[in-house]
């Protein structure tokens, strides 16, 4: 649960809940193959593809740009601008 939600409120979201990990990297090759994926090699695919996404846009500091909290699948966490969203989220949106 986010901290800066309401308690209760579902604050997170699971993209590929069930599926395994090979399922996830094989998806994102298909995303590679067919130019979804922008990324240098497909082997850098961990770091791309994201796990889980914060529902909300995190508290936005003067002058910068909103945000969401995004858990990708190498375990590391971004605070992914919303501009940067359409290229780096979407094509894992099914």
């Amino acid at each position: 649960e986010s901290p800066w939600v309401p308690e209760g409120t579902v604050s997170y979201e699971f993209l590929f809940p069930g599926e395994s990990e090979k399922q996830m990297v094989e998806y994102a090759e298909e995303l590679f193959k067919s130019g979804s994926l922008h990324v240098a090699d497909v082997s850098l695919a961990y770091g791309a593809i994201p796990a889980i996404l914060s529902r909300d846009n995190l508290p936005a500091e003067p002058g910068q740009p909103p945000t969401r909290a995004v858990a990708f699948l190498d375990g590391h966490v971004e605070a992914v601008p919303l501009a940067d969203w359409d290229t780096r989220i979407t094509p894992f949106l099914r």
